[in-house]
């Protein structure tokens, strides 16, 4: 009987035991299942997204001579109206050419020309396999010299990939917070207007405003000029406000002028400025963005910058906070969202807008070149010779740094310089004085870029945005 007994207690506690096994095996798959979801979920969105790994994360950004080895030939060499250079290190040359982008483009827009300064050099040289590509590809991201909006969102899943930091290359449907603007759309339409003059002789001259391309510099050089001259001067705060004090008849006798500079180049320039105007904010830790909870004038500080920017809506919708934030992310947005101000015009107002923009293509001796650029092209100016104030920013000394750690993070050549090339190529194909990168030339040749690119253009383009705000959203 104690043996029976004896037997009945170890089968129940044989069985209680095997219960809770079977509960506690659950338990932990069931705990898994939920962090692998949450981890792809983050990762996805640009939560916890690593930083590029190949890049240096030294809290010692070197110094411009040491990040751009004189050992490297120089590509793109621009100067700031400073003075500063920025180097461009060159990469291998591309010998491989993938095969040539389809020539056609779907419901290619009116053509918009766009001509360098006659003081210009063409950088671009017909012969070489990327050139003959390029000359293609340029048809896709830019027919007609108009940015085609139908790749935008592609570009940015591109850089995604091409970052190395997010585990998928698309951004997933739950990620998209509701009635918010999404970043490639706004990166993509600069709008800001710029300096119109009327001599009174029906000659008309408009100054298409780029931050970080000499923008003050040239205006407020201009301005007092321009006042004492005796006609009328305004200045637009977007395109189309720009273009509303000239009547239709004096379009056809507009001139348009710009300057711009090497696109990357533009891009850390203006990183730089953003930083800078949030850091003398002496910003509370609430308000700071993940990125800034990192050492000041680090490459890895930058890295994290640029790869929240384009992880997607939920990540870079906190760069567009009050109008306050808003100007300042504007400073990166893409250069070539002029062209597409002026295409914004036609669709939206049925106005037609001149037919070509001049522009400068580089910020050497921008003081002297302007002027120079302006008396060539837009008659009915009064005469004058080169600027002679100088207007400085508080990021051009650079103090804390976050401008040579930008160059650093470009100088390493890696993955977040790779996503960079991908989100300028609409500026390197729509102005075509620009030289591209040898970095950029590898990115662009590559089939993945090129069959994506070819796939996402033969979408129909959305309808255009009508709305009147001058940040292009």
């Amino acid at each position: 009987m104690a043996v029976r007994r004896n037997r009945c207690y170890t089968t129940v506690l044989a069985l209680v035991l095997l219960y809770l096994l079977l509960v506690v095996g659950g338990l932990s798959r069931r705990a898994v299942d939920s962090w692998g979801q949450y981890h792809e979920r983050g990762a996805s969105w640009g939560f916890d997204a690593p930083v590029n790994a190949t890049a240096s994360t030294s809290a010692d950004a070197t110094s411009d001579e040491s990040a751009n080895s004189a050992a490297v030939p120089a590509v793109n060499e621009t100067v700031e109206p400073s003075g500063e250079h920025f180097n461009a290190p060159a990469l291998a040359n591309v010998t491989d050419a993938a095969p040539p982008a389809s020539e056609t483009t779907p419901d290619a827009p009116a053509p918009i020309n766009t001509t360098a300064s006659p003081s210009a050099n063409k950088t671009t040289s017909g012969g070489s396999p990327f050139d003959e590509y390029w000359s293609k590809m340029k048809q896709t991201l830019c027919p007609n010299m108009v940015p085609n909006p139908t790749v935008w969102t592609t570009l940015f899943e591109l850089a995604r990939r091409e970052s190395g930091a997010f585990h998928e290359e698309k951004i997933p449907a739950s990620a998209y917070p509701k009635n918010k603007k999404w970043q490639w759309a706004n990166f993509y339409k600069f709008n800001f207007g710029g300096l119109g003059y009327d001599s009174g002789g029906g000659q008309y001259t408009t100054y298409l405003r780029i931050f970080k391309a000499g923008n003050d510099q040239i205006r407020f050089n201009l301005l007092p000029i321009l006042d004492k001259s005796g006609g009328e001067v305004w200045e637009g705060i977007d395109i189309a406000g720009l273009f509303d004090r000239i009547p239709k008849s004096g379009l056809n006798n507009t001139c348009v002028v710009t300057a711009i500079r090497d696109p990357i180049s533009h891009f850390l320039s203006a990183y730089n400025e953003v930083e800078t105007r949030r850091h003398v904010r002496n910003l509370p830790d609430e308000q700071k963005r993940p990125y800034e909870r990192r050492e000041n004038g680090t490459a890895a500080r930058f890295e994290q910058f640029v790869t929240t920017y384009i992880g997607g809506p939920r990540s870079s919708g906190m760069y567009m906070g009050k109008r306050q934030g808003i100007e300042e992310i504007t400073h990166i947005f893409a250069m070539s969202g002029i062209l597409w101000g002026f295409r914004r015009i036609k669709d939206c107002y049925g106005t037609d807008v001149p037919q070509t923009v001049t522009y400068l293509p580089s910020l050497a001796n921008l003081d002297e070149e302007f002027p120079k650029l302006l008396h060539e092209n837009c008659p009915g100016l009064p005469p004058f010779g080169p600027f002679r104030r100088e207007i400085k920013h508080e990021s051009q000394s650079d103090e804390f740094h976050f401008y040579s750690a930008a160059k650093q993070a470009w100088a390493q050549q890696g993955n977040i310089s790779r996503a960079l090339c991908v989100l300028h190529a609409p500026d390197y194909a729509c102005f075509d004085a620009l030289s591209v990168p040898p970095l950029c030339q590898d990115v662009y040749m590559q089939p993945s870029f090129r069959d994506k690119m070819q796939q996402a253009s033969s979408a129909k383009p959305p309808a255009p945005a009508c709305g009147r705000g001058h940040y292009g959203l």
